[in-house]
């Protein structure tokens, strides 16, 4: 458990993080498009 916990919290923080930046990326095509 002490092993498997960071694991998934760091796998959990690269989903967000994953979000967050494609969240970003599409805000900036539309920004840049419109």
């Amino acid at each position: 458990v002490a092993v498997a916990c960071p694991v998934f919290g760091s796998q959990q923080w690269s989903l967000v993080l994953a979000v967050a930046v494609g969240s970003a990326t599409c805000a900036l095509q539309c920004m840049v498009y419109y």
